[in-house]
């Protein structure tokens, strides 16, 4: 059987059009090979088939050519070299195949909605492959009602909240059957529960036969797929079963990828003999950890321990968050729409203390969760000088010595301002666009910055960068608020963490105690948009959720969480560390007990139920 999508000796390179017209405007025949010669490959000789019905996910950092990739496939960009074909025979830059075999989705996805309302903006795509109006009326109703959206069939798709925009654009990618669905980022900063749902309805997709190939950061999310790709150095450099493509850490760090925290600890007790295979999640070393204890009793902490989270949480409410000088402030919750409007509403949530000045209240410079739809200026060098000239700050600090900052800005994001000053930020990856809107803040020197989920599109390298520049500001005394759902990696910098509910601010926690943290993120609920039951607990982070485990398994004791005890020096990178002691003592005692014929009862601990 033939491909469904097949890649051929396939390059791209920047700057190639340029030189075509340099040949065309008759500038000689050398100046074409020269004008490919000083291009920049974005991808070189990328060979890939993809078969009907396959979940593929594409991985690498950012700026390694995952976008460039799924615009090929889609027909949106042109290969310098080499060829795509579909089914076997059609090139995709000579058909017309999108929208209609072939659909395209990716962040920023206010800028692809099409009709005025959702129920417009599903009719779009089957009015223009020409069916009846009366199918493109059963069509509709049946995609509104698989998707959820019933109840906003009249609403502007851009009044919709986040979430609801995802689920609408999914459905409106969908809707006319195409054979290849891509996805660009469009499913990164979920919570567990968002995940999930868009998990399932990838499988209904590839059960149908439809190919989906997704570009995301995360390892974890994606295991149960039949294939990963990852791209570094421009070119394929791994492609199999995820499991395979992912179980050494050393290579994943290599590629620039996130390292899933059950990957490094388990990986580390097989390099110990104490564990038979590397894990990608929690909750399956947590169950790996039971095997080798001779149980299969072991599971994660689940909705038991909801009403105590709850009230711990409960039990500490505050009218505002509270931020002062040289501080990172984190706060989240389940509902993203909620947060995102006190992202815009700072005044009514907010109390800062400890700012000079006559108002005592700082200047804030606010990065929004969507930078990249922001961009005014045709290069990033002049995006990330445009705040410092409107403000007068470039002529001010030019006498200083100051005049060198954006530059430092662009290092301090992971941007080389040699490679990246001329480039349009609007060609750049997700990832690259979020460094350089950061970059642009950082410029500006401002004495409080507010980063609304700043950890979208960004590699481990981009979160690295974020927590460095953290640390820097608060050294600096800048003030750092983060508004995030997504808590991962960067709880663990904070100095205090609130949770919001439903409008309201539930409780805090301190930065140093895992325990607090943990107690208070698992208060939130899930929202019932995702067919979940309303109280269930809230997904924690990998860190967290095997830190719990531990704890309820009797691994790790009582004072160790304290902040007298793992305290901040767990919170500066030494966390891991203590959970993997803690598990390599626990699980070679149980090895020295077989050994010695006692049997596996001293690994009973491990057997609690959750």
């Amino acid at each position: 059987m033939k491909p469904l999508i097949q890649l051929q000796s396939m390059s791209i390179c920047i700057g190639r059009r340029a030189g075509m017209q340099q040949v065309e405007a008759g500038a000689g025949a050398g100046a074409e090979a020269e004008a490919c010669a000083e291009a920049e490959a974005v991808l070189a000789d990328i060979n890939l088939s993809i078969n009907s019905g396959e979940a593929i996910a594409c991985l690498g950092k950012n700026g390694s050519g995952k976008t460039t990739l799924l615009k090929l496939m889609a027909g949106l960009l042109e290969p310098t070299a080499g060829k795509i074909l579909f089914k076997g025979d059609q090139a995709v830059s000579d058909s017309d195949l999108l929208g209609d075999r072939i659909s395209w989705i990716s962040s920023g996805i206010d800028k692809y909605f099409i009709g005025a309302t959702v129920q417009e903006d599903l009719e779009f795509g089957l009015l223009q492959n020409g069916l009846a109006a009366s199918e493109v009326s059963r069509k509709v109703n049946q995609v509104l009602e698989q998707y959820q959206l019933e109840d906003f069939r009249y609403l502007q798709p851009l009044a919709l909240d986040a979430a609801t925009k995802r689920r609408l654009a999914f459905a409106s990618a969908i809707i006319t059957g195409p054979d290849l669905l891509l996805i660009d980022e469009l499913l990164s900063g979920m919570d567990e529960a968002e995940s999930a749902y868009f998990g399932r309805k990838i499988k209904e997709l590839t059960s149908a036969g439809c190919t989906v190939v997704r570009v995301t950061q995360q390892i974890s999310e994606i295991m149960d797929y039949q294939r990963a790709i990852v791209l570094a150095g421009k070119t394929i450099v791994a492609d199999g079963k995820p499991a395979d493509v992912f179980c050494d850490p050393s290579r994943v760090a290599e590629w620039g990828l996130h390292i899933p925290v059950a990957l490094t600890i388990s990986s580390e007790l097989c390099r110990e003999e104490l564990l038979r295979q590397p894990t990608f999640t929690a909750d399956a070393l947590v169950r790996a950890i039971g095997g080798e204890c001779g149980s299969g009793s072991v599971s994660a902490p689940g909705n038991a321990q909801t009403g105590r989270a709850r009230a711990v949480a409960r039990g500490n409410a505050h009218a505002n968050v509270v931020i002062r000088p040289g501080t990172a402030v984190l706060l989240t919750g389940r509902n993203a729409a909620t947060l995102a409007e006190s992202a815009g509403n700072l005044d009514a949530i907010v109390s800062f203390e400890g700012f000079a000045g006559m108002q005592k209240r700082p200047v804030v410079a606010f990065l929004p969760g969507n930078p990249e739809e922001l961009f005014i200026e045709s290069t990033v060098w002049k995006e990330v000088t445009f705040g410092l000239q409107m403000t007068g700050g470039a002529a001010k600090g030019a006498a200083g010595g100051a005049v060198a900052w954006p530059a430092e800005a662009l290092q301090l994001c992971g941007l080389d301002p040699v490679r990246y000053s001329g480039r349009d930020p609007r060609t750049l990856s997700l990832g690259e666009q979020r460094r350089v809107a950061m970059a642009a803040v950082l410029a500006l020197s401002p004495e409080c910055i507010c980063l609304e989920r700043p950890l979208e599109g960004l590699d481990a390298e981009g979160w690295e960068s974020l927590v460095k520049i953290i640390e820097m500001l608060k050294a600096r005394g800048t003030a750092v608020l983060i508004i995030s759902a997504d808590v991962d990696y960067i709880w663990k910098y904070c100095d205090a963490i609130y949770l919001l509910d439903s409008g309201q601010l539930l409780g805090s926690a301190g930065g140093s105690d895992p325990d607090r943290i943990a107690a208070l993120l698992v208060s939130a609920q899930f929202g019932a948009a995702f067919e979940v039951a309303p109280d269930v607990a809230c997904d924690l982070p990998e860190e967290l959720r095997l830190w719990q485990c531990l704890r309820q398994m009797g691994i790790i004791g009582e004072g160790v969480g304290s902040a007298n005890g793992v305290g901040k020096m767990g919170m500066r990178g030494h966390f891991l560390q203590t959970m993997l002691n803690a598990l390599i003592v626990f699980l070679r005692s149980g090895q020295n007990h077989r050994k010695a014929g006692e049997g596996s009862s001293d690994c009973g601990k491990a057997g609690i139920e959750s």
